[in-house]
């Protein structure tokens, strides 16, 4: 079976002097430099922000395309009913 690899990149962005990538565990904080921890994050905040708000832009056009077609056959069959009384308005 294949091993499991870590985030290279980001462990060994944030250990601290003297500790082994590999070694990283999650909430150990004496493992990791507070400073490189902290610009690692700053780092991430755009890409995370920027996730964030595609998430509800595509809630909300997945609510509009489920509201849209009800709303619009409705608009519809209002319509068609005020035709159909303008056209017997006419003819008589």
């Amino acid at each position: 079976m294949a091993e499991l690899k870590s985030y290279a990149v980001w462990d060994q962005w944030v250990a601290a002097s003297g500790v082994d990538p590999a070694t990283l565990a999650p909430y150990s904080p004496d493992l990791y430099d507070k400073t490189a921890w902290d610009s690692m994050r700053a780092f991430r905040k755009p890409f995370a922000v920027v996730h964030l708000y595609a998430f509800y832009a595509l809630a909300v056009l997945v609510v509009l395309g489920c509201v849209w077609p009800v709303l619009r056959t409705e608009t519809d069959k209002d319509l068609e009913a005020d035709y159909i009384l303008m056209l017997r308005g006419r003819a008589q």
